[in-house]
């Protein structure tokens, strides 16, 4: 099963509150416009960018779509979520902490 490193930034109406990444393994390498589901409690996320690193064995970088958080607390939880349930790192910016 291939392994890709994503990237997702969690903002607010004016604060960005964190941001989440780190790698999860999929059945196949997305493209740019392909959504990934992280499960029934998370939305759809489209793949907004693709970076393969040329000469290298890493995995694929994959940029997604930003989640749009309406309270910081809302935004915890769902850097929580992503943390406990996909093995992410969570990055909370001060701003909304």
């Amino acid at each position: 099963m291939p392994r890709v490193h994503v990237d997702i930034s969690i903002l607010g109406n004016d604060p960005a509150y964190g941001r989440i990444s780190g790698s999860v393994d999929v059945p196949i390498i997305p493209q740019i416009g392909n959504q990934v589901s992280f499960g029934e409690a998370q939305q759809l996320l489209r793949v907004t960018s693709r970076i393969i690193v040329a000469n290298s064995d890493d995995e694929v970088l994959l940029s997604l779509e930003d989640i749009v958080a309406e309270t910081a607390s809302k935004a915890k939880t769902a850097m929580t979520l992503f943390e406990r349930r996909h093995g992410l790192f969570a990055e909370h910016y001060s701003e909304g902490e």
